[in-house]
């Protein structure tokens, strides 16, 4: 049996891969903003990527080595609030470059949800 306090060498590089289940408990629709924008900041956020929808993580350049990553993280996020929208919705989200929540605020209050008040 290996020593369990035997470590591999510490890097400058991490690596975090979160390939676990979204749950999906809420989808988003015309009555449920405040609860479904709660849920998913929640959710996304412990997964350490609330910076894809406040913007702090910015998208680098084409040429920028951490491009690629970004992207991918992107999508992620992107599919995660799209796959938590009823229908109507996912159809006009569908096509947004990336998902940042004040857009996502704005556009919901304003145009697609009926008003809260």
């Amino acid at each position: 049996m290996a020593d369990a306090t035997t470590s591999a060498p510490s890097s400058n590089i991490i690596i975090q891969q979160d390939n676990s289940s979204f749950p999906i408990t809420v989808i988003l629709d015309d009555s449920n903003y405040p609860l479904w924008s709660q849920l998913m900041d929640m959710r996304i956020g412990a997964r350490n990527k609330s910076g894809y929808l406040t913007g702090a993580t910015k998208k680098p350049s084409t040429d920028d080595p951490t491009y690629d990553n970004w992207v991918t993280e992107n999508k992620r996020v992107k599919s995660w609030l799209i796959d938590s929208m009823s229908p109507p919705l996912m159809q006009r989200f569908i096509y947004l470059e990336h998902m940042k929540i004040i857009c996502v605020d704005v556009v919901l209050i304003q145009h697609y949800i009926k008003p809260l008040c």
